[in-house]
């Protein structure tokens, strides 16, 4: 018994300084590779001998709060998602669209009844949907999918909580306020790890390989001022891609969390916003002209009853109806009544 207990300590012995099955051994193995590889990353964000998150780390994150942040009050203060849709397809565009479309309305296509035959109108309403939907090529439809996929992008970044991140490293930051640098301070790294992992997630469904001037233009254009300056953003932009491609967050999870296997499950998924744009411009147009059919039919009737009834009110109508079934009644009675006599 105590031999085998002897043979069994020298077995982790063994272990501990070769690999050998000890799984807990492995694990630290793996996390010191994995720590000499982010010191080798030239990011001082992370001491590994003390497992500390260090205060360039929230300086990072500080100055990309700065830049981002009279984004981030827009994006919060306009909580609905088809505004951004919209604002896309509005962007996107050309001139002779946005003339067009002026048509497809309700209240365009109610005026142009007034004073448009109903069958005229029809076939002007077609050919306008023909030449304004004939300008969305394959080419056009792929730049705004694109455009409106790194808005979702640059809005869930943007609204990511900065703030909460860095209160944990000055206490007595407050929020939205920058006319004084914050003091910050190294923390445990098991303090921030589920701060890092949601970043993580974020930063790996962010299209940085894709120029962002579009949207950049895109703002100028639509609200008529730069939510972040171009070149700012670009910068931001070219780091982050750096810390990505040499996993310097996915490494500090692993080390934080003492999980070398850990994986940061997202990427970017591709939005599609023009389709459904397509569909919902074609049937409103529809809708409307149904309507217009169901107002030139009702329209017809009431016509009819007038010069039968001398009344369009279908109540009447009825009545009217009733009163000549009892006369029918009456009748058949008193036919009824004269046989029997």
């Amino acid at each position: 018994m105590t031999k085998n207990s002897g043979l069994s300590f020298f077995q982790k012995l063994i272990s501990s300084i070769f690999g050998g099955n000890d799984p807990e051994a492995e694990k630290n193995r793996q996390l010191k590779i994995i720590a000499k590889n982010l010191s080798r990353s030239g990011y001082k964000f992370y001491k590994a001998g003390s497992d500390q998150v260090l205060p360039q780390f929230g300086k990072f994150f500080y100055d990309i709060y700065k830049i981002i942040s009279p984004a981030q009050l827009f994006f919060q203060n306009q909580p609905n998602p088809n505004f951004y849709k919209n604002i896309v397809i509005d962007f996107s565009l050309t001139e002779s669209q946005k003339k067009l479309s002026e048509n497809f309305s309700e209240e365009s296509i109610l005026a142009f009844s007034k004073n448009v035959p109903f069958e005229k109108l029809k076939v002007k309403l077609k050919q306008d949907l023909e030449n304004f939907l004939g300008e969305f090529d394959s080419d056009k439809i792929n730049s705004i999918d694109s455009l409106y996929t790194k808005l979702v992008g640059f809005k869930s970044f943007c609204l990511y909580d900065f703030y909460f991140l860095l209160k944990k490293f000055d206490s007595t930051l407050r929020e939205g306020e920058f006319n004084r640098a914050p003091k910050l301070e190294s923390i445990e790294g098991a303090y921030i790890a589920e701060d890092l992992k949601n970043f993580a997630e974020i930063l790996n469904s962010l299209p940085l390989n894709e120029e962002w001037d579009d949207l950049m233009a895109m703002f100028k254009t639509t609200r008529g001022v730069e939510l972040v300056k171009p070149n700012q953003w670009n910068k931001i932009v070219q780091k982050l891609r750096q810390l990505r491609d040499t996993r310097v967050f996915d490494m500090m999870i692993e080390l934080t969390t003492k999980n070398p296997a850990y994986v940061t499950d997202s990427a970017v998924k591709q939005e599609h916003i023009v389709e459904s744009f397509i569909e919902s411009t074609k049937n409103q147009t529809a809708n409307t002209i149904k309507k217009l059919e169901n107002e030139q039919k009702n329209s017809k009737i009431d016509s009819l009853l007038v010069q039968i009834f001398n009344t369009d009110s279908i109540v009447i109508l009825k009545i009217i109806q009733k009163l000549e079934a009892l006369r029918l009644n009456e009748k058949i009675l008193e036919a009824l009544n004269m046989q029997s006599l």
